[in-house]
């Protein structure tokens, strides 16, 4: 069984879904499974997604109706069998130690949740025009539930309401799901599961 479920929603990102694959079998860590729920694309999403599967076995594919990102999750979340488990989007890619470097903190630190930095760029005709870095903070590293309340003013401008910047042990979210609504689905499970938890690390990487 593998450690690391790596949950990727996948809905009409035909031009995108191949480097999102492609960044995640290149991970220096190699112990995971990808699944990969096809949440009922119109484009070449889901034959794309067959195709990687077909070659690698570490990869899972979902076909179902289209209901939005939140059931996708959730689907994904019910077939994983991983102890950690991540979420990534079907057009967003990461850096090839991201995965080892999330696992190397986990255990560590013995954190239910680590939340790591990232990058957003933004494009326009074909060029990156702008980047955006979001790091945790220096003077945060390893917090206990206790201590997350007593920080929080401090600790909730570093924290992200992007799911795909948390990595999470399974039993911290084996029984949370995302809620079925249009927006903000990211932040109410974040904050349903940092009420939960015990102890959360920061990892100002943006790898």
């Amino acid at each position: 069984m593998a450690q690391v479920s790596i949950i990727v929603p996948v809905y009409q990102v035909e031009k995108y879904i191949r480097k999102c694959i492609e960044s995640i079998q290149a991970q220096t860590f190699s112990d995971f499974e990808l699944i990969l729920v096809d949440d009922g694309s119109k484009d070449a999403s889901g034959k794309i997604c067959d195709e990687y599967a077909k070659k690698d076995d570490r990869i899972k594919v979902i076909h179902k109706k289209n209901e939005g990102v939140a059931l996708a999750r959730n689907d994904g979340i019910k077939l994983s069998k991983g102890k950690y488990v991540c979420f990534i989007d079907g057009d967003d890619w990461i850096e090839k130690f991201m995965i080892e470097n999330c696992m190397n903190r986990i255990l560590d630190t013995e954190a239910d949740v680590i939340f790591h930095g990232y990058k957003q760029e933004l494009w326009k005709n074909k060029v990156v025009i702008n980047i955006e870095e979001k790091s945790t903070s220096d003077f945060l590293d390893t917090l206990t539930h206790s201590e997350m309340s007593e920080k929080m003013e401090q600790l909730w401008p570093y924290c992200s309401s992007y799911v795909w910047s948390y990595f999470f042990t399974r039993k911290i979210i084996k029984e949370e799901r995302f809620p079925n609504v249009k927006i903000s689905e990211d932040h109410i499970f974040i904050l349903n599961v940092l009420k939960k938890c015990d102890k959360i690390s920061f990892l100002n990487d943006f790898s």
